[in-house]
């Protein structure tokens, strides 16, 4: 039996041909973000400069050696569909988990004006849906949704840093209630009661020309009123009534696994 192996040479060059790109297409299809090791800003929507990019990624791995900790900024062009909640926490959980205390993860869709921040199990203890969570969504709103990125970023950093470094040294989570002191509102009733009085008998004193009246009397002009019946007859009244509006949902939500988070637009 006669084996043509040039015939078979020649087919399975063919098919490599074949076969080489559509496995290229797979793996670019499946791949994961190109994300180097340690990398803390992915910028892929181009909201950075390079040189503010640099500054950044140097801030948040001061935060991350200071507390062991992991802190990281993604910035996406597009979702292309899919739940920024779900996407975060799978960017999280398989690209960024550097700390040993705990995991952050910021991530801005620009063509939607999302943003989500998710936390691992260990920083969700720190960074509580009601508590620490709002307070990190305030610290940078504001500027992301003015388009200062850089400061929302450096902003985000620094209230995680603020939020561990409170619990470390309290021992619990951050609590905006944890903040208002009835003590200090008493203080501030009393001095405000103190200086209101001062006023009114510096101002009663100054007015020379007028004494006070002891009797109802005293305040009305001889036959100016002359009441002929103590009777009141009510005319009508306007009631208005007004749908209260409904605020907008940027609440934190528990993700599953003790992971939590907050998101909202901007």
């Amino acid at each position: 039996m006669h084996v043509d192996y040039r015939r078979m040479l020649s087919a399975l060059a063919v098919l490599l041909c074949l076969l080489i790109p559509a496995a290229a297409l797979a793996a670019k299809d499946t791949a994961k973000p190109g994300i180097e090791p340690g990398q803390v800003v992915v910028d892929e929507a181009g909201l950075l400069n390079q040189g503010e990019k640099a500054e950044l990624a140097r801030h948040i791995a001061g935060l991350q050696e200071k507390h062991g900790i992991g802190i990281a900024v993604v910035t996406k062009k597009s979702l292309h569909g899919k739940d920024i909640v779900r996407y975060t926490d799978n960017l999280m959980n398989q690209q960024f988990s550097p700390g040993a205390n705990g995991n952050t993860v910021l991530l801005i869709a620009i063509d939607r004006r999302d943003f989500q921040i998710v936390t691992d199990a260990k920083m969700h203890e720190i960074i509580t849906n009601d508590g620490g969570a709002p307070y990190l969504r305030d610290a940078f709103l504001s500027d992301l949704s003015d388009g200062r990125y850089q400061a929302a970023f450096l902003a985000y950093a620094d209230t995680v840093d603020e939020l561990v470094s409170y619990y470390e040294k309290e021992g619990k989570p951050f609590d905006p209630a944890d903040r208002f002191s009835w003590v200090a509102l008493g203080i501030a009733v009393i001095l405000a009661l103190v200086v209101m009085y001062g006023v009114q008998v510096y101002l009663v004193s100054m007015m020379s020309n007028v004494q006070p009246g002891y009797g109802a009397s005293a305040y009305l002009l001889g036959d100016s009123i002359r009441l002929e019946a103590p009777t009141d007859t009510f005319l009508y009244m306007t009631v208005t009534r007004a749908l209260k509006p409904k605020e907008s949902n940027r609440g934190g939500s528990d993700i599953g696994g003790g992971h939590g988070g907050i998101g909202g637009k901007f």
